[in-house]
């Protein structure tokens, strides 16, 4: 799976994650797949619950020790503090009803971050074969979130030199079977590396994907 290929990707992802983690806060991942993102978590001494809709990974999650929900309108009213979201929404139909589920499960003044993959221009065959609906722009992931009733803090693009990548591949190809974990891992040590490196000293225009971080005021 190109997933467990990309450890450099991953790995910048938890470091967000950590940054926008509020002290001792209650969190829960929405959308926890096979568990990249939660056990990188724990392995930097957080305690994460997960919501997942397929019943083998979720499983598989239990298995391994986290609470798990089959849903989001499982959870509670208010019952964490920190939710975080990585590449779900953009599968979502509706999303603005989805950011409406994670505010309500969210502690009044909790906090939200959400990642998403950025710009339709690079809607490629591999976003359309794994269900995704759009990808995003900070404008319309802003609106997107005022909508849901959440007060915006932070928006900002990431994986710059990924954005070229993409655009690339969807010119020259655009076919699935050049998506594999050979292609992803040279991505993952070489491309990603140096556009993190760009992206700690300058703040970039727009990337492959963008990040997001709000709050649930009232």
């Amino acid at each position: 799976m190109a997933e467990r290929a990309l450890r450099n990707y991953n790995t910048a992802i938890v470091d967000e994650l950590v940054a926008a983690a509020p002290p001792n806060a209650r969190i829960l991942d929405f959308g926890a797949g096979i568990g990249t993102l939660p056990r990188g978590m724990r392995g930097r001494g957080f305690t994460v619950d997960c919501v997942e809709l397929d019943a083998v990974q979720r499983a598989e999650l239990e298995t391994d020790g986290f609470r798990c929900y089959a849903s989001i309108a499982d959870v509670p009213a208010g019952a964490y503090d920190y939710v975080y979201s990585s590449n779900v929404l953009e599968h979502i139909e509706d999303d603005v009803a989805a950011l409406r589920e994670l505010r309500r499960a969210i502690a009044p003044g909790g906090t939200l971050l959400l990642y998403v993959p950025a710009f339709n221009v690079i809607y490629t065959i591999s976003d359309q074969m794994i269900g995704h609906h759009r990808r995003y722009t900070a404008t319309v992931l802003r609106d997107r979130l005022e909508l849901a009733g959440f007060a915006v803090d932070r928006i900002w693009y990431a994986d710059f030199l990924g954005f070229f990548v993409t655009y690339a591949f969807k010119l020259l190809s655009n076919k699935m079977d050049n998506v594999n974990a050979r292609s992803a891992g040279i991505y993952d040590r070489f491309i990603f590396p140096a556009s993190r490196a760009i992206e700690r000293t300058v703040r970039v225009p727009f990337g492959k994907n963008v990040y997001a971080t709000a709050r649930r005021s009232g």
